[in-house]
């Protein structure tokens, strides 16, 4: 609530005395992206809908009423209109951003691999970033990638750990379950890979904005993590 509201002075534990803007304010003037919408929680869903409707928002612990003028973009990979029909998403609010529709299709149904997996490398690489050898480009083409594009950041990051500086990335670089259709016989926990994604971010990149970038988090939530996980 307070990332993307922002806060009054000391408007709860640990907050800035001098209090803070939020992403609405930010963005005033411009665009605010919204990734992973579906999973707003009720009360900040009912803050976001009122803002839609007239425009307005407050900051945490702050009364004040402020305004802001932003272009919305909004992103999530859950179904909404189911999310809708259970009770998790509000109506109102979905028919308010509902507008243009553009579907992405899944990483495995898309064409681009080589290119993307290309791209991802370097921006993950501090240096000159490796290739991908035709064997280990084959055996990313073999993967369902049912986590899409974070999975393959987390794979190449993994990668570019297990080469250790090397100039191409082969199959053994590769986490030995992937490539192989359909679910691998052992999938760690969630939470497991979270933390393991993070180690790997956090040895990569000496910086932790750096890190935060590579994994496509935002830099509070990294902190965060780091806190969370005692890293």
């Amino acid at each position: 609530e307070s990332e993307l509201f922002g806060h009054a002075p000391n408007a709860f534990t640990g907050a800035s005395p001098r209090g803070r803007d939020g992403h609405l304010a930010a963005a005033d003037g411009g665009t605010l992206f919204l990734d992973e919408i579906a999973e707003m929680t009720p009360r900040l869903q009912a803050m976001l809908l009122r803002f839609l409707e007239d425009g307005t928002y407050q900051r945490l612990g702050d009364p004040r009423p402020r305004r802001a003028n932003v272009r919305l973009i909004s992103a999530t990979c859950r179904d909404l209109p189911d999310r809708v029909r259970s009770g998790a998403f509000r109506q109102d609010l979905f028919f308010r951003i509902r507008g243009g529709v553009l579907g992405l299709p899944p990483l495995r149904e898309r064409t681009d691999l080589a290119s993307l997996s290309e791209h991802l490398l370097h921006r993950l690489s501090e240096g000159a970033a490796p290739r991908l050898s035709e064997a280990a480009l084959a055996r990313l083409r073999a993967h369902d990638w049912p986590g899409n594009v974070r999975e393959l950041r987390m794979t190449l990051m993994h990668a570019l750990a297990m080469a250790d500086g090397e100039p191409e990335l082969c199959v053994d670089h590769l986490p030995p379950e992937l490539g192989y259709g359909g679910a691998p016989a052992e999938v760690a926990p969630l939470e497991e890979q979270r933390v393991e994604a993070l180690r790997r971010a956090l040895a990569l990149h000496p910086s932790r904005a750096a890190a935060a970038d590579a994994l496509g988090i935002a830099r509070s939530t990294l902190y965060r993590m780091i806190e969370r996980y005692g890293l």
